[in-house]
This record gives C-alpha cells, structure tokens and sequence, in this order.
C-alpha cells in the first residue's frame, strides 16, 4: 500500500495494515460475490465470484480472521444446493468442484470449517446410492444388496 505525501511515497507492508483494510472491505466483497452467485447463470461470471470468494477465503485465513474465513466458505457451500437436488444447475456443480478444490490445496487453513466440507462428500455419496439403488444407509446392512462393484451378503446366524 502506498501513501502519498506532496511527492514523497511511502509504502506500507505487514499483516496488520492489510487486515485493517480487510475488515473494512471483506462484508462488501462477500455481498458482490455471494449475490453474483445467487443472480447469474453466466458461467464467466460464476467463475469469477468463485474465485473471489476463494482468494478471499485463502487471505482471511492466512490472515487468521477466522469469521470471515468460515462466511466466504459458507458462501461457496450454501450454493451447491445439494439439500434441493430437483433444483440442481451448473453453477450448483461449479460451486461443489470449487469447494472440493478448496479443500485440495488450502485443506491446512480449513480448520473447523471441514464441517461443511464433510456434509458435502456425504451428500454426494447419499445422492450417489440413491441413483444406484440403494434407498439410505440401512439397506447397505440388512439382506443383499450392490455395493458399487462388490455384492455384499449379510452373515447368516449360522455363520457366526
């Protein structure tokens, strides 16, 4: 950052300027892309609030501003519309691939918010079985059923 003084330049570095300029900026910054996100289908434009929400993901954990970190990862999370699956479109797609590289390369900064990572693994393994027959988790245990290339039979009482 640079100040000007007539016509001298003063250059400022270090965390502590750049994490008062980010708490100033960073609830404006996640209401464009959050809403970006929310608004258009353009995928260009998706791409980019993607991105912006996970460089500002990246800068308040390395930062540690540990509630803007988990808001600009709920952001990306809350758009992968995977608890309404009738209403499933490609941006819905680009924010779950987003979120999974997240966790691929900033995995360390993650912290607490695994959480939401978690539920999004589950969730597509839960949509995984269903479109493989399966109904839930209970009939992966009780009688024969597919288990993706394997068939699984349940022990008889003689068995044991």
């Amino acid at each position: 950052m640079c100040i000007r003084d007539s016509n001298k330049f003063f250059s400022i570095n270090g965390p502590d300027y750049e994490r008062a300029l980010l708490e100033v900026i960073w609830s404006p910054l996640f209401a464009v892309f959050s809403m970006g996100l929310d608004s258009n289908d353009d995928q260009k434009q998706i791409h980019l609030c993607l991105e912006g929400l996970a460089l500002s993901f990246r800068l308040t954990s390395l930062l540690h501003m540990t509630t803007q970190k988990d808001a600009f990862l709920f952001a990306m999370t809350r758009f992968t519309s995977l608890d309404e699956p009738k209403k499933f479109a490609q941006k819905n797609l680009e924010c779950i691939k987003a979120v999974l590289e997240l966790s691929l390369t900033q995995g360390n900064h993650l912290k607490n918010a695994w959480k939401h990572v978690i539920e999004i693994m589950s969730k597509l393994d839960q949509l995984r079985m269903i479109g493989s027959g399966l109904t839930g988790d209970t009939e992966m245990f009780t009688g024969n059923k597919s288990i993706g290339c394997l068939l699984y039979t349940s022990p008889s009482p003689r068995d044991s």
